[in-house]
């Protein structure tokens, strides 16, 4: 007996000492409630689909985010919640009920609180979701433990930009709010997963990183991070129509609003609007994506409220007085970012200038002035992303939209795990110390023309020894002064 006892002792033992016997994951209080989440590794535990305000159905649609009011006991946070509604979709795996935010935490309490990273996907203002490959923050939280991870989920299309004169003032942008809503509640209740709320830097990509370049000016005063991570978006990107129609990519400030309510039996009747945003209140989740497909085949977007998101000269005019969150940045763009969204895939061909032509007019200038304008009186860093991978840019494309998250989040079949080790080193050394953490990388910060402090990342594809070069910005950025869009 005492033999098998001691055999016991030893098999568990050993298994401890390999690290394959977890601690249980503790239970976390919450002001949603208290929640049980599990462990991806020896030194991470996440929290999946928290409930961060009530879910916005029934006479809740289209408003902005309401708190949620009464805490649940004990929340099963192990899985993702429900994607918000995704635009020409009926998924099951979606659904209006679907404000959630997902926490990867340390497993071992630790004093000192860790610096955060709140992650905001892209997809168009139409599409996304936290739970998809290219979102999912676990591979990256288990290799970078010296940070707390968060990732949420926002209203999209319809759903998040229902453009009605019978909203509030207080209401326009229900996405874009459900953004500010899970960044407040992140501050609110992360020391409890051992983050530090003085210590949030926000980041997203694409549509996420434009609705970043929003929160800069609607929360100048108050904007609860300290640093700001933006791939390929600004604020004036949310209003900027592409410069030809592209599939899928909606006319900026084109309001689809009445021609979804008058297919779904919600015809305005004088100015009743009212009545009308009543009337598409109640109709299914079925009928409103019929209607929306078949009115509208470039989607919704963000709309000139002028207090979530204003207009593209209004920008500029905040911009050059300063009228933003004055936090370091660290922002940057693809060198051929319209390639994916001019390729003809039945011929495998693209045109080149229109391409060049979205990459800048879009992308790139906005980058630049919002650069110019931040560097003179905080820390930025702008790089220029410029890999050409074979596999994952087969030609005609080359250093596409989206080509930079990709790497960032998954190794990739065929591109060394050399680009994604490098480019979370970079991004969670900025998370960790945005003001001079990148100096340790060989960075500079940004000090416009006439000095070499653009970053080149992985200029040649070939040689990841040596993954940045340094440039001046001047000749890159020399057309955009030709389209209006200079300094």
């Amino acid at each position: 007996m005492a033999s098998t006892v001691l055999r016991v002792v030893t098999f568990w033992l050993t298994l401890a000492a390999a690290g394959l016997v977890r601690a249980a994951v503790p239970v976390v209080q919450t002001s949603s409630g208290k929640v049980q989440g599990k462990a991806v590794s020896n030194k991470t535990n996440a929290y999946l689909g928290i409930p961060y305000a009530q879910p916005p159905v029934g006479p809740l649609r289209f408003l902005a985010p309401k708190p949620l009011f009464t805490p649940f006991a004990v929340r099963n946070a192990t899985t993702f919640g429900f994607s918000c509604i995704q635009f020409g979709s009926s998924s099951p795996s979606a659904s209006e009920d679907c404000l959630t935010v997902n926490v990867w935490a340390p497993s071992s309490p630790s004093r000192k609180l860790k610096p955060v990273f709140i992650w905001v996907y892209g997809g168009g203002w139409n599409v996304g979701e936290s739970s998809s490959p290219y979102n999912d923050l676990t591979s990256w939280s288990i290799a970078h433990p010296e940070i707390v991870f968060v990732s949420l989920n926002y209203r999209v299309n319809l759903y998040g930009y229902a453009n009605s004169p019978a909203l509030s003032t207080a209401d326009t942008n229900a996405g874009l709010r459900d953004q500010r809503a899970a960044v407040e509640w992140v501050f609110a209740n992360i020391a409890a997963f051992g983050g530090d709320p003085a210590q949030i830097t926000l980041g997203g990509q694409s549509a996420g990183s434009g609705s970043i370049g929003t929160y800069l000016y609607a929360y100048a005063s108050r904007p609860l991070i300290r640093g700001a991570i933006l791939m390929s978006g600004q604020a004036a990107t949310t209003m900027t129509p592409p410069p030809v129609p592209i599939p899928g990519v909606p006319a900026a400030g084109a309001n689809p609003f009445p021609d979804i309510a008058t297919a779904v039996g919600c015809p305005l009747q004088g100015r009743n609007y009212k009545a009308q945003l009543d009337c598409v209140r109640t109709k299914s989740v079925a009928q409103l994506t019929a209607a929306l497909t078949s009115t509208n085949t470039l989607g919704v977007s963000p709309f000139v409220d002028n207090t979530t998101v204003f207009s593209v000269p209004e920008y500029k005019s905040r911009g050059r007085a300063g009228k933003f969150a004055k936090i370091p940045l660290l922002t940057g763009t693809t060198d051929n970012e319209g390639d994916i969204f001019v390729l003809d895939r039945a011929t495998n061909t693209l045109n080149e200038t229109i391409s060049d032509l979205l990459t800048l007019s879009v992308f790139r200038c906005y980058d630049s002035q919002q650069s110019k304008y931040s560097s003179s009186s905080v820390p930025v860093y702008r790089y220029r992303y410029m890999a050409i991978f074979p596999a994952l840019s087969p030609p005609p494309l080359r250093a596409w939209h989206t080509s930079d998250q990709i790497v960032l989040f998954n190794p990739t079949p065929g591109v060394s795990t050399m680009a994604t080790d490098y480019l979370r080193k970079a991004w969670s050394t900025f998370i960790v110390e945005p003001t001079n953490g990148l100096v340790s990388l060989g960075w500079k910060k940004y000090q416009g023309p006439g000095s070499k402090t653009l970053v080149d990342i992985f200029k040649n594809s070939t040689d990841l020894q040596h993954p940045i070069q340094l440039e001046d910005p001047t000749s890159f950025d020399s057309r955009c002064a030709a389209l209006g869009l200079g300094l």
